[in-house]
């Protein structure tokens, strides 16, 4: 089937874009006010919007269905009391993962549209000092790992994981020194986590304790890996990636080569590095103008590129500086 193109805005549509021209061809409205966040099914057929009212909307996109027919509304799950802020799917489609305004999580069935047995609305908020009050957090953010373990980021600063199974927070980490969590992203057991302090914090699985002779399931835990910063003010998107450049730019030996212009000023000092680490990697986006890529298999520093969007040259841009044309000196807010 061909290749589709979604997004979702604020004014509570979703568009559907020409891969050719680049332009509109069709509009959906989500029927909840503003859409907050999206996000598409693994499998590809199916969008859930957060939006505006509360509601986690399910929208289907047909089956071998052309370019420009839009979406068909499929299902709404129950309203939060708040509004919706963000959304992400299980890895067998058969779970959707919302968060809300009031500090809250959900585990939604797909099937029945309730909440999953066993995993009632799941709080990260806070005792607000002697009051015993709870302190309410936005939950930005949402991503969830093969095993239903979830990572949600809010509005001071933490991201915490979630048993997605027992529905209770089992870890906390405040690595954005109070700052909004605005973006996470994941691939297998590897999580990082971006937001308006301009850093990158990656957080890995580690066993904490194993049987010797197997009888017991190993213990495994969650730690910071490591943590950088490549952008001057927010981080607003990430997105993990395969290689960033073609297969075909392998010279004989197997090794990545650039395939920027020879004569940019960056191109001499470009070969001479070795692209081929370069198989998984992250990208950033930031309201800086500037995208940067970089890979995360040991969050190798020196092997960063800057994708300058805006004027001027990038510090650190030892592989190529290059200029993206549909966002000049302007905001990347996706990825």
């Amino acid at each position: 089937s061909a290749m589709r193109l979604f997004s979702a805005s604020l004014d509570g549509s979703i568009m559907e874009w020409s891969m050719k021209t680049l332009a509109p061809i069709v509009v959906n409205d989500s029927h909840g006010g503003s859409i907050w966040s999206m996000a598409v099914s693994h499998g590809g057929s199916q969008l859930a919007v957060a939006c505006h009212d509360g509601g986690i909307r399910i929208f289907e996109v047909e089956e071998d269905s052309e370019v420009g027919t839009g979406v068909n509304f499929k299902k709404l799950l129950t309203p939060h009391p708040g509004q919706a802020l963000s959304v992400c799917w299980s890895h067998d489609d058969k779970s959707i993962i919302s968060g809300d305004s009031k500090g809250y999580v959900r585990v939604w069935n797909i099937k029945s549209g309730s909440l999953t047995t066993g995993c009632q609305t799941i709080s990260i908020r806070d005792n607000d000092g002697a009051s015993g009050h709870k302190s309410a957090s936005l939950v930005w953010a949402l991503t969830v790992l093969p095993d239903l373990t979830i990572f949600a980021a809010d509005s001071k600063g933490r991201t915490h994981v979630i048993d997605g199974g027992m529905g209770m927070v089992v870890k906390r980490f405040v690595s954005h020194h109070g700052a909004d969590v605005l973006a996470l992203a994941s691939d297998k057991f590897e999580v990082f986590s971006a937001g308006i302090d301009g850093r990158v914090v990656h957080y890995r699985r580690i066993i904490e304790a194993a049987d010797a002779d197997e009888t017991s399931p190993a213990v495994f835990s969650w730690v910071v890996a490591g943590a950088s910063r490549f952008h001057t003010h927010d981080i607003r998107c990430l997105c993990l990636a395969g290689s960033f450049f073609a297969p075909s730019s392998k010279d004989i030996n197997g090794k990545y080569v650039p395939t920027a212009d020879p004569s940019h000023p960056h191109a001499r000092e470009a070969a001479k590095l070795d692209y081929s680490r370069l198989h998984r990697c992250i990208v950033s986006g930031g309201v800086d103008t500037q995208m940067c890529l970089y890979t995360y298999e040991h969050y190798d520093h020196n092997k960063t590129v800057k994708l300058a969007l805006g004027k001027g040259k990038t510090a650190n841009a030892i592989m190529a500086s290059i200029r993206l044309p549909p966002w000049p000196a302007q905001p990347c807010v996706a990825v």
